[in-house]
């Protein structure tokens, strides 16, 4: 039988790691948006240059999603490996016969 080994300082960090990049690309597409919003730039002489920023957003929000989505997995599984661990006691109690506990 395979062991499965984990960290659970590694899940932690792993998920604050991926809250700051979410932090991070959030704020960075705030700043675009009212970067692509600013006359300066639409009308000037960098409009050509800025062009490309109607479609950042989306990209940035593709992003946000995904590693949004990637914490929430770290979560559930944090989650999953806290029942799991309870389940297991509660039934090395009950062979012990301590009861469920």
């Amino acid at each position: 039988m395979s062991e499965i080994k984990y960290d659970l300082d590694e899940f932690a960090e792993f998920y604050l790691a991926l809250s700051e990049i979410v932090n991070d690309l959030t704020e960075i597409g705030k700043s675009s948006e009212a970067l692509s919003q600013n006359n300066f730039y639409v009308n000037g002489a960098a409009k050509k240059t800025v062009g490309h920023f109607d479609k950042e957003p989306g990209k940035l929000t593709d992003l946000i999603t995904h590693y949004a989505r990637a914490c929430r997995l770290i979560v559930a599984t944090l989650e999953a490996v806290k029942a799991d661990e309870e389940a297991f006691k509660s039934a090395i109690a009950k062979l012990q016969g301590g009861g469920a506990s």
